[in-house]
């Protein structure tokens, strides 16, 4: 029998998990000697890996180097450090990952040989960068590094859904308003105009479009949801990634965000290799697998191929869109006091500042101008009517 359970481990870390046993009672008993207070319990119908809702996400992995940047600054082991959190996160997917992570290091296995097994979750920079703390004895160090950074990359995930969430929420009004009044409004309204024979271009055109959407609505939606479907399974296809990547370096301000985020990304990574004792060509290596756009990727690995003919790297760098003159003056300064490290810090920061003061910005501006754009869709249809009503009246029909 499968049960599904809630409760909390002795963290204090809510978790929750689907456990097999023979009965209720064992079920209990079983979580109860994992050290979880259970809050909640009951039988699971159906297949585990339905059940299991809690797939682990960027989050999750987040939470686990976080702790474990936490931890190993505090003098805790690497092992133990696993154990701790295998508890917290007990009966979890998240768990299972860290209690297979820490059973290959219990095993003989290096640190990151153990992360490696899970490059879904863990990527080549990220377990890179573990290989050479553990030969630098640097863990601490590394993976407060890595925790810094993922963090960012969650903060910067949730400011663009903060940023979209106001202009969606508009949208969703103005468009329920739209097939309010095309689909109620205008059809009702529209009878006083069948003994009409000559229409203002107007009202000919209002009415076309709501007889269209009455007509055609439930086609339009089936073709957006299967859109939307192919989209979201082909999500992570070559040629549609290029595509949406295309899109977003051709809107005018979308273009500018997304450039700042990759450079951020770009120059995080080269500061925690940098600091971690690679040398800066194969920081560049490994800092492009971090780099989603495709395009950008190719003039990095361009740039890295004039790095290793001698050019310099401020001039090697220029090749690529990634980085405005200024900041290639900074990388300069960088080269000549061999402090590239700082140079590349003083970019992250001042790029997450831009960043949050672009996005801020545009938010001033766009917020009012869509309200301004939405009302006026609804207003002219609205004053449309009301002028086609008008007409009819002084015509006396």
């Amino acid at each position: 029998m499968m049960f599904k359970y809630k409760g909390i481990a002795k963290s204090g870390a809510p978790i929750r998990g689907v456990i097999s046993a023979s009965s209720y009672s064992e079920a209990l008993k079983e979580i109860k000697n994992k050290g979880v207070l259970v809050t909640a319990i009951n039988e699971a119908h159906g297949k585990a890996g339905l059940l299991d809702r809690t797939a682990p996400n960027f989050e999750d992995f987040e939470y686990i180097t976080s702790e474990l940047s936490l931890l190993l600054k505090n003098g805790v082991k690497i092992d133990k450090a696993l154990k701790i959190l295998e508890k917290a996160k007990a009966g979890t997917p998240t768990g299972k990952i860290v209690k297979s992570l820490s059973d290959k290091i219990a095993a003989g296995s290096s640190i990151a040989q153990a992360f490696s097994q899970y490059p879904e979750h863990f990527d080549k920079l990220y377990v890179n960068l573990i290989n050479i703390a553990e030969e630098t004895a640097t863990l601490p160090e590394v993976f407060d590094g890595l925790a810094k950074d993922m963090h960012f990359k969650l903060q910067l995930k949730s400011k663009v859904k903060s940023a979209l969430a106001y202009p969606m929420v508009i949208m969703a009004v103005c468009l329920l308003s739209i097939l309010f009044i095309f689909n109620f409004v205008v059809p009702n309204l529209s009878t006083m105009f069948d003994s009409v024979s000559d229409l203002p271009l107007y009202t000919a055109i209002i009415i076309g479009l709501s007889d269209f959407f009455v007509q055609y609505q439930l086609l339009l939606l089936l073709f957006l949801l299967a859109f939307s479907g192919y989209i979201f399974v082909n999500r992570k296809h070559a040629k549609l990634q290029r595509v949406w990547q295309l899109i977003l370096t051709k809107m005018p301000v979308i273009s500018g965000f997304s450039l700042m985020s990759q450079r951020i990304k770009f120059c995080s990574s080269i500061v925690l290799m940098l600091r971690s004792g690679i040398k800066i060509e194969q920081a560049i290596n490994l800092a492009c697998n971090n780099v989603s756009n495709i395009t950008l990727a190719k003039e990095l690995r361009y740039s890295l191929q004039s790095i290793k003919r001698g050019d310099g790297i401020a001039y090697s760098l220029s090749s690529s869109s990634l980085f405005p003159d200024f900041y290639l003056s900074l990388i300069e300064v960088g080269e000549e006091s061999a402090s590239l490290d700082s140079v590349f810090d003083e970019i992250v920061q001042r790029s997450r500042s831009e960043f949050d003061a672009a996005i801020a910005r545009t938010l001033t501006i766009f917020e009012p101008l869509l309200i301004l754009i939405m009302g006026g869709i609804v207003g002219s249809v609205v004053i449309t009517m009301m002028l086609s009503i008008t007409t009819v009246t002084g015509m006396g029909i």
